[in-house]
């Protein structure tokens, strides 16, 4: 049997399901420094990435 690939649809459904149950229960600041923190994270991971492709 052979496995299909994961769709985009899916995919995005997962995450967005996924941050849901991340932040359901946070109040509206803990949200808005949640979303900074992540933000923070995938910017600097974002940077890391673009240096690397430099360097190359």
């Amino acid at each position: 049997m052979e496995q299909k690939p994961i769709r985009t649809v899916e995919m995005m459904r997962a995450i967005r399901d996924r941050l849901y149950e991340e932040t359901k229960n946070l109040s509206r600041e803990e949200f808005k420094a949640f979303v900074a923190r992540e933000g923070k994270i995938k910017r600097t991971a974002t940077k890391v990435n673009s240096s690397d492709q430099s360097a190359a």
